[in-house]
């Protein structure tokens, strides 16, 4: 009997998942027959309630986008689309609306290209992610150091052996600190899109503190988590033409 009960209770979580994943897809298609009635503000707020259960994916993102822009808020239109894009289903979609959304901005911020450096790591992250690179390292360490093993027992090719497992004990080291530095990144960092129409960045933590820049909706930026712990309600970001400052948390949406 003792040895049923494991089993019991994951078939009663599966009913219960089950079941929760079925009320969310009512729901959500209650919102999208709202927004076909051109009740969109209501629909925005199905859509909410269902994204604050803990719920997400490019379809729900891309939806809150097309709300958004109904509502005539085009910055956190962008911010949800953005998200969207990160999803296999809707990054198509997503980014195609995405260049629609940024030609409708009345102001754009000059971007500073990024390093070389920045590009292979964000190339990195993209097509691989921590995750998947620390299980690479780890793979390719193994297979060195049973290259260097397998050097001991072999007289013919034993130096090719040798000299194959220190290449590859020297590329797993690079690819597990790879992993380690992408994770740091996505732990410290991340990205901020600004919704209101206009704002001040300032030098310090305060709104009588001096003026570094004016960001304007749409603009994206990215928040040193970090540092923006010393102050309560305020966010420490860099801009994309590469200007830092401080700007207020409430005029941003962060993810």
């Amino acid at each position: 009997m003792i040895r049923l009960v494991p089993g019991f209770m994951l078939f009663l979580l599966f009913i219960v998942f089950s079941a929760d994943l079925n009320a969310q897809q009512s729901q959500f298609d209650y919102a999208n027959q709202l927004m076909e009635e051109q009740r969109i503000e209501e629909a925005f707020e199905v859509y909410k309630s269902i994204h604050n259960d803990g719920y997400q994916s490019g379809e729900l993102y891309y939806n809150m986008a097309l709300a958004s822009m109904f509502q005539d808020s085009l910055g956190l239109a962008k911010f949800y689309l953005l998200q969207s894009a990160q999803f296999p289903g809707t990054q198509q979609d997503a980014n195609r609306t995405l260049e629609y959304i940024n030609e409708q901005f009345n102001r754009r911020s000059a971007v500073l290209p990024k390093l070389p450096w920045e590009r292979f790591f964000d190339w990195l992250n993209d097509a691989f992610g921590a995750s998947a690179l620390l299980i690479i390292g780890i793979i390719l360490f193994n297979a060195g150091i049973g290259s260097v093993i397998g050097s001991w027992f072999v007289d013919k090719n034993s130096k090719w052996l040798l000299r194959t497992g220190y290449l590859l004990g020297v590329i797993s080291i690079l690819i597990v600190l790879s992993s380690f530095y992408l994770d740091y990144l996505d732990e410290r960092f991340e990205t901020a899109v600004m919704i209101d129409r206009q704002t001040i960045v300032h030098q310090r933590p305060s709104d009588t503190s001096a003026s570094i820049s004016n960001a304007y909706e749409g603009y994206t930026m990215t928040v040193d988590k970090q540092r923006s712990t010393e102050v309560n309600d305020w966010l420490y970001v860099r801009l994309e033409n590469g200007m830092y400052g401080w700007i207020e948390e409430q005029r941003v949406r962060t993810f």
